[in-house]
């Protein structure tokens, strides 16, 4: 009976420890759910994996606007919160990217962050170009590196303004004004210190 009942409570832990994953062969729906992960600061480690998974998935279907965006979120996961709340973790096991450590994650960060921005370029992505340098200009805010932040917030205002055009093109319409996203990116470059 008590051997029974261990084999039940396994079971149970076992589903548990399960429940929330989702296996899914979307690299899209992966980074959602990792973004998800790391932005809670939940689990960073999952998030990783997940990361991973979707850039596999991305490679093996030659998908480049999904193998943009897992490198735009990998970028984005080594300058998260949630990484360096899993300080400890990271110094002890490492990162599945095993050219980071975690000294070294805001440099990462840059180089991932910079490989979405060549592939979302050939895509003339100007929307997703836009956070990437917004994910840049706040990599180099971590980096006291003000003149390459002040940059990258402009090139994420005229990347913005250029999806704005691209829109506004293919409608056949006047651009909008204002423009709540331009007046966002305006707000974060001048609270940074930024000219």
């Amino acid at each position: 009976m008590k051997r029974l009942i261990v084999i039940i409570l396994l079971i149970f832990v076992t589903a548990c420890a399960s429940f929330g994953t989702r296996a899914s062969d979307d690299p899209l729906l992966l980074l959602q759910e990792a973004s998800e992960l790391y932005g809670t600061e939940r689990d960073p480690v999952r998030a990783e994996e997940l990361i991973h998974e979707a850039m596999a998935l991305a490679v093996g279907e030659n998908n480049l606007a999904a193998l943009a965006e897992a490198y735009r979120q990998y970028g984005l996961f080594f300058r998260s919160n949630a990484v360096g709340r899993f300080e400890a973790h990271y110094r002890k096991e490492g990162f599945l990217d095993e050219h980071t450590t975690f000294d070294k994650r805001y440099d990462r960060s840059l180089h991932y962050l910079r490989a979405a921005e060549v592939l979302f370029a050939k895509q003339q992505r100007f929307d997703s170009l836009s956070e990437v340098y917004l994910g840049l200009a706040k990599t180099y805010l971590l980096m006291a590196d003000m003149p390459k932040a002040c940059e990258a917030f402009d090139q994420s205002i005229l990347s913005n303004a250029a999806h704005r055009k691209a829109l506004a093109a293919a409608a056949g319409t006047p651009l909008e004004t204002p423009d709540p996203q331009e007046e966002y990116l305006k707000t974060m470059k001048q609270q940074a210190g930024c000219p």
